[in-house]
């Protein structure tokens, strides 16, 4: 798994996501980009100034892509990942 893999991945993942969500359709969003490295996975972003106008924060959906096998990351997979396997990088409580 490369980068570009990874993004190809996460656009189809946000592809995905869209479609399925009704209130996500009404979006436009940017394509995907590198949001930051971390040792296990990319996190990939999709922007979307419509989100921001609509006063979402985040304004832009997230994907975390595993860079040995290529899934995209569940929440608990963050989770341990975040809150556990790299509790000096984070603080606060774990995500629901």
């Amino acid at each position: 798994m490369n980068l570009q893999e990874a993004l190809r991945k996460a656009q189809t993942a946000l592809a995905e996501r869209v479609q399925k969500s009704e209130k996500l359709r009404a979006f436009k969003f940017d394509p995907v980009a590198l949001q930051a490295e971390y040792e296990r996975c990319w996190a990939i972003s999709a922007g979307s100034e419509d989100m921001l106008a609509a006063d979402y924060v985040p304004a832009a959906l997230f994907f975390y892509v595993d860079k040995q096998e290529g899934h995209i990351w569940g929440t608990g997979e963050i989770n341990d990942y975040f809150y556990q396997a790299v509790p000096s990088i984070v603080s606060g409580p774990p995500l629901r």
